[in-house]
């Protein structure tokens, strides 16, 4: 029987690990969006051009923030199992 903080802790690991998920796809999704818009910019004033490569920053960061954390929880969750599996095994 898993105890309390052990159940809340996979519960954090999962939740962090689907928000960082969602961050990273949409990142994704709003970064291309952003280059998109950036290459085939038919105006050229300087404010649409300035909009365009703030967002493009501004989700390049959040692909490389959430990809990270994604990745980072997603180790701890696979050691984890992969832990238990070896401590059930020995039983």
């Amino acid at each position: 029987m898993k105890s309390k903080t052990e159940t809340l802790r996979i519960f954090y690991l999962y939740g962090v690990g689907i928000v960082t998920l969602v961050m990273f796809v949409f990142g994704i999704i709003a970064f291309t969006s952003g280059v998109l818009n950036l290459v085939f910019l038919r105006g050229e004033e300087v404010f649409e051009w300035a909009y365009s490569i703030r967002s493009i920053v501004r989700n390049a960061s959040l692909i490389v923030v959430g990809g990270l954390m994604f990745l980072y929880h997603w180790k701890i969750i696979n050691r984890e199992r992969h832990t238990k599996k070896g401590v059930e095994s020995d039983e």
